[in-house]
């Protein structure tokens, strides 16, 4: 799922609801490879810093 879906759904949701925490999560699986481990883990830090940041500035 995109990012943007994401914050498509974050947003009706903080529309109807109250939120009182969220959760990033979805992390890499420590079994990969070393090669595609490390691209993963960047990746989510990259993702993770994108929804952290929409998050702030919605609620």
């Amino acid at each position: 799922m995109s990012v943007n879906s994401i914050k498509r759904i974050l947003t009706k949701l903080l529309i109807n609801h109250i939120i009182v925490g969220a959760d990033i999560c979805g992390e890499q699986n420590i079994n990969e490879p070393l090669p595609k481990f490390l691209k993963d883990r960047e990746l989510n830090k990259k993702t993770n810093k994108l929804l952290y940041d929409f998050l702030t500035e919605i609620l």
